[in-house]
């Protein structure tokens, strides 16, 4: 793996969200590199924009800066990448967005953050996720990774109410595991917005990398199934977990405002 630092990521803009144009493998590096640091410093922050964040970003602004300042954004999706190639090759002002945007599943690269965890010997946090989920995808994870150093944590019922005792509990949960990665499952945009609100706690607390994931814990703690690698390879993933949360079907309908977003571009 190449030693690469902040300074060395690059990153491309679709519809005014940046996302890194670097490789996995590059990405990683940094990560690794920040928790090799002894050093309380900043905090590496880690977001995955789909086409679904992407849209909601074109109506709140606060959510957009949020996004555009995490230190690595991942292409998580076939409709991200496929339209930054649209955009790429149609408009001359996307031309100057240099870097080709390779597709990057949060649950993949949370995965790879946790074997790099289990590597270093450093401690992983989960906070966030409903009945139980965090605590059964920790043990999960401890028994794919044996002598994982993990712990989790539910928080509030309801992000969207979150009251100040709520956001302290969860502060001194993180403080008495001192984790060296927080991994946090809330769903776009209230764990965006935890994690930003929060950095500089977070920093204080000794917390290196700081990582959004949505529902990726339901899958690793068995709530839900992934789909098969057949499905992935012909970008049907959407489909598949919509089999099997029909309720998801309003917020599919976003993928149509995306499309109309990235046409209206073009033209």
């Amino acid at each position: 793996m190449k030693d690469i630092t902040k300074k060395d990521l690059s990153k491309a803009s679709i519809l005014g969200i940046l996302l890194n144009s670097n490789q996995k493998e590059d990405l990683l590096s940094v990560v690794t590199s920040r928790l090799a640091s002894q050093a309380k410093g900043k905090i590496v922050t880690i977001t995955t924009p789909n086409p679904e964040q992407v849209v909601l970003a074109q109506t709140d602004d606060t959510f957009k800066s949020i996004l555009n300042r995490s230190t690595i954004s991942l292409p998580d999706g076939t409709g991200i990448v496929l339209a930054h190639k649209l955009l790429n090759y149609h408009s001359k002002s996307d031309r100057s967005s240099r870097g080709r945007l390779v597709k990057i599943p949060g649950i993949d690269f949370m995965l790879d953050l946790v074997s790099v965890a289990h590597q270093k010997n450093k401690r992983v946090f989960l906070l966030g996720a409903k009945d139980k989920i965090g605590e059964m995808a920790a043990k999960n994870l401890k028994s794919q990774f044996p002598g994982l150093k993990i712990s989790s944590f539910s928080g509030p019922s309801n992000i969207k109410k979150e009251s100040a005792r709520d956001r302290q509990a969860s502060l001194d949960m993180i403080k008495k595991y001192r984790p060296d990665i927080l991994i946090v499952a809330y769903g776009a945009p209230y764990q965006e917005r935890w994690v930003d609100s929060n950095k500089s706690q977070l920093e204080k607390l000794g917390v290196k990398v700081a990582m959004v994931v949505g529902g990726s814990l339901d899958i690793i703690a068995g709530k839900l199934s992934r789909a098969p690698k057949f499905i992935r390879s012909i970008s049907l993933e959407w489909l598949f977990r919509l089999g099997q949360e029909p309720w998801r079907w309003k917020r599919q309908l976003k993928l149509l405002t995306f499309a109309k977003l990235v046409i209206k571009q073009l033209n």
